[in-house]
């Protein structure tokens, strides 16, 4: 079968899987979670964990993570570091191809069923507002009234359209806003091949932000990282950007990862900037400062500590290009925490007194006290 590969056929054809025209074709994904045994190494027994080992419950005692729906396939982009130029050439299909309403609310149903504490909903679409406008406003009523939690999307500049953003901010139930930006610099976005402009950028984040502000949303917005072809000059030209997107917004960073089948892949290793080694690194966990950003060199934690800086205060870029200058003699991802900014940024979001007012309320008597925390302006999870 193609796309499987079998101990009597190794082979380097790389073969796609089955393409379908209609994506309902696809069965649904169902859930055996009493009939799911995991070994419990610690107490040499085995276990029916439930719920909670697909999706791990954090404090609160929901899933710290959302569901991930996948409501389509493709992508009209063809982005050098993607797979999904390659995954286009293999399927012959270079469309995107929809799931129907239908088919996605039967989905979501069953995931309520079957994990009864879900509290939130990531609609994967590498660019949901693609979508048209009726079918996008046909989701909208039906996840409302049929589903009814909080969910977050993807973006892209070019396919921002007000009406479309307003049909699913007008569901109330929109907690998370992505959109990917990747550079501020023309000449890393022609390697990338990114066909959005910085002017292009600056105008729909305006507009983002007019829209989220009242909803006490900020924005978050994707920045690709540790990239071999960027110089000190594309870094400046990319926090000169983020210095003028409106906040507050949460800056997103993702160390670039060249996968074999890409076009950066392919240059990387034509260059002779692609070793073994350097390839085998990119995947070692221990050398992660989570999933999606590795322990990066001094350059470059300070680069990401200023990008932070710039979504939580309205700095101006000469601030941030002398920080900058300085960052071999002050370490500011050492200097400025984190947690700090995250403070800044809700501050700027909702209010001192909406802070303080969730300060008390938490050291009302009778009650643990915890320390204040503001809204999720953090990264999606």
């Amino acid at each position: 079968m193609a796309g499987v590969y079998t101990a009597a056929n190794l082979t380097d054809d790389y073969r796609a899987a089955p393409s379908l025209d209609e994506l309902s074709q696809i069965p649904l994904p169902r859930f055996f979670f009493d009939q799911t045994h995991a070994y419990d190494v610690r107490h040499r027994t085995w276990t029916t964990p439930g719920p909670e080992r697909f999706l791990p419950p954090g404090k609160s005692g929901r899933p710290k993570n959302p569901y991930y729906l996948f409501v389509d396939r493709g992508c009209v982009g063809d982005c050098t570091y993607c797979c999904r130029p390659l995954m286009k050439k293999l399927s012959g299909r270079f469309g995107l191809r929809k799931r129907s309403v239908a088919d996605i609310m039967a989905e979501l149903e069953e995931v309520k069923k079957a994990i009864p504490n879900l509290h939130k909903v990531y609609v994967y679409s590498d660019d949901f507002l693609l979508w048209r406008e009726d079918e996008l406003a046909e989701f909208a009523l039906a996840y409302q009234r049929r589903i009814n939690l909080p969910f977050m999307f993807l973006l892209s500049p070019m396919s921002f359209r007000d009406r479309k953003l307003d049909i699913l901010l007008n569901t109330g139930l929109v907690s998370f806003v992505e959109m990917g930006i990747q550079t501020g610099s023309p000449r890393v976005r022609r390697i990338y091949n990114r066909r959005e402009s910085n002017q292009r950028i600056l105008e729909v984040a305006g507009k983002l932000s007019k829209k989220l502000r009242p909803r006490r949303l900020a924005p978050h917005y994707d920045i690709i990282v540790d990239s071999p072809w960027e110089t000190e000059a594309d870094r400046l030209d990319t926090l000169r950007l983020l210095c003028r997107l409106p906040g507050p917004y949460e800056a997103l960073f993702f160390s670039l990862t060249v996968f074999p089948g890409t076009g950066l892949y392919d240059k990387a290793r034509d260059e002779g900037l692609l070793t073994e080694e350097t390839y085998l690194a990119q995947f070692d966990l221990a050398a992660h400062v989570n999933r999606r950003l590795r322990i990066s060199s001094r350059d470059g934690a300070a680069f990401v500590r200023l990008g932070q800086m710039a979504g939580a205060l309205p700095l101006p870029f000469p601030v941030l290009e002398i920080m900058w200058r300085l960052r071999k003699i002050v370490s500011w991802a050492k200097v400025i925490p984190e947690r700090l900014l995250t403070g800044l940024k809700n501050i700027r979001l909702t209010g001192p007194g909406a802070i303080l007012r969730r300060a008390v309320a938490r050291r009302r008597p009778g009650r643990r006290h915890r320390p204040a925390r503001g809204l999720d302006v953090g990264s999606g999870g």
